[in-house]
């Protein structure tokens, strides 16, 4: 799905505890609340879906039950990830106007295991934006989303897709887990022929709230620095959307816009150009 996919693969397990000490801790609070409300079994819980075992919550408590599980997940992700450390990024970011600068930045290693042995195949870098980083990185957001309102002008029946960028925040010390939602680079890895990747260096963002809203997505630039590919994920009111942006004439424009369900439907499609 989105930016942390990768990472959340690391904390399964740990989520389904936190779920399951969730389901625990809300139980009596629904049945004070709603006296028809038995008390949920998480065995049984677990065997049925999740639409069937929140039907009869209403929608703050459901919110509740939700961000609890995430910030318990989040907090036993990170204890196994921890400690974090102050690193240079292994890419020269001097001789670029990317939204990072050429410094050390807190440093999440996150291990990525052969799925059958556990045994770590690789070890992946990412750097956790600061204060100046993560302002570079709401203006390139932005413009992205500019385009985009401007190009989604003459389609109608489609909300207002803007990132929360006050959600983000910055991460400046290694002694705290990183706050919920926040910014990070990644180096892309050399080609299998070892050469320097069309997109050397990708940026992911996150305010993921919840089916009801938020986004995250991911910019990913050129030598140069400019911000050649992105995708932005977004939820309005339990309905998704992705915003898809590729380079054209030297800057990027909205590709395409999906409506996010059961079946993808194409919303909007840019053009070709003519000849």
């Amino acid at each position: 799905m989105g930016i942390f996919d990768r990472v959340k693969n690391v904390a399964k397990n740990a989520a389904l505890d936190a779920a399951k000490k969730a389901v625990g801790a809300f139980s009596n609070a629904i049945d004070t609340a709603r006296g028809d409300i038995p008390a949920i079994d998480f065995d049984e819980w677990s065997e049925i879906s999740i639409d069937n075992a929140y039907q009869e919550i209403d929608d703050e408590q459901m919110r509740a039950l939700e961000e609890q599980h995430r910030r318990e997940a989040r907090e036993a992700m990170y204890r196994d990830l921890m400690p974090m450390h102050m690193e240079l990024p292994t890419y020269d970011l001097s001789g670029a106007a990317f939204p990072f600068g050429p410094r050390e930045y807190v440093t999440l290693t996150v291990p990525h295991r052969d799925e059958t042995t556990q045994k770590v195949l690789y070890e992946e870098k990412k750097y956790l934006a600061d204060d100046e980083a993560l302002a570079e990185t709401c203006k390139a957001i932005s413009l992205l989303e500019f385009i985009s309102e401007q190009a989604l002008i003459s389609v109608q029946a489609i909300p207002v897709l803007k990132t929360d960028l006050k959600a983000l925040q910055p991460v400046t010390s290694c002694e705290d887990i990183p706050p919920e939602h926040f910014v990070y680079l990644s180096v892309n890895p050399l080609t299998p022929t070892g050469r320097m990747p069309k997109y050397p260096i990708s940026i992911f963002f996150d305010t993921y709230e919840g089916i009801e809203s938020g986004s995250h997505g991911s910019i990913d630039f050129l030598t140069d620095g400019t911000p050649a590919k992105a995708d932005i994920s977004y939820w309005v009111n339990r309905s998704g959307y992705r915003a898809s942006f590729r380079l054209e004439n030297g800057s990027p424009v909205l590709t395409l816009l999906m409506s996010l369900g059961y079946t993808n439907t194409v919303i909007y499609r840019r053009p070709k150009a003519s000849i």
